[in-house]
């Protein structure tokens, strides 16, 4: 019977040294695993640590004014934009307006502007607003329209003003030496029954800027309306500081400011 057993309890012992080995190769690749695990997670965790350090140095670096110039740049272009465009002024002063002004007005365009400014250059300066006439593209409607937005100073009218000035003092001498020569023939004829005459008006100068309004409409042979209306336009601005701005008073047109421009002056 002992002898019989033994086989079995060989082939007992082979199984059981087969399970320990196993279970040790279990146990050594069990502890491999957990350290392999936890390398890995410390690695991991390193990795971690880097990425926050350099998100933060991403952070710290995007705070800084790197933005600085182009904001300048953006502030240095609406400044120019904004100070580039020129308003012009109206009235304004034929002999001192530029393109860009002329630009602003309705119904003038690049080459009338030119063609104003290259007229001027080559006259040297505008004396009379009818000069306006002798450039190229303007015709009456255009020049009409151009009185309202320009004019002349005095000092550059004085050559053609002071003519038609002296003219005008010839002609009225002229007129009282025949009223003179007539009375005196008349004296002499000794008529004793005289006709009515009819005594022809004249305008004469006058200074705008303390003129009544019946002495305007006396010395304009203008209604008392307009007369009124220019003094009203005085107290309204205080005073006047160019004879252009009488065509700012209500009923003043472009046709009656010519006829009566020569007539008037500020003091």
């Amino acid at each position: 019977m002992k002898h019989a057993n033994l086989p079995a309890v060989i082939v007992f012992s082979i199984l059981f040294c087969a399970a320990s080995a196993l279970a040790v190769v279990f146990y050594m690749n069990t502890r491999e695993a957990e350290s392999v695990a936890i390398s890995s997670a410390t690695q991991t965790s390193g990795t971690a640590v880097l990425d926050t350090s350099q998100g933060t140095e991403k952070a710290e670096q995007s705070t800084q004014p790197v933005s600085a110039a182009p904001t300048t740049q953006a502030t240095s272009n609406h400044s120019s934009a904004t100070t580039g465009t020129v308003q012009a002024v109206f009235p304004a002063d034929i002999n001192r307006i530029s393109k860009e002004e002329l630009l602003q007005i309705s119904g003038i365009g690049e080459g009338k502007a030119a063609a104003i400014l290259a007229y001027r250059a080559n006259a040297g300066k505008f004396t009379a607003l009818e000069q306006l006439l002798e450039v190229d593209g303007i015709g009456q409607k255009t020049y009409e329209m151009l009185c309202g937005y320009l004019y002349i100073r005095d000092a550059d009218m004085v050559t053609v003003t002071t003519s038609k000035q002296q003219t005008g003092r010839q002609t009225s001498q002229s007129v009282k030496t025949k009223q003179s020569t007539t009375k005196e023939e008349t004296a002499t004829k000794k008529v004793t029954t005289v006709p009515p005459t009819t005594t022809v008006r004249q305008r004469h100068r006058v200074n705008i800027s303390t003129a009544t309004a019946l002495e305007l409409a006396d010395a304009l042979l203008i209604s008392p309306e307009l007369a009124d209306s220019i003094v009203q336009l005085r107290t309204d601005i205080q005073y006047f500081s160019n004879i252009h701005e009488l065509l700012h008073a209500e009923g003043m047109t472009v046709a009656q400011f010519n006829e009566i421009k020569e007539y008037v002056y500020v003091e």
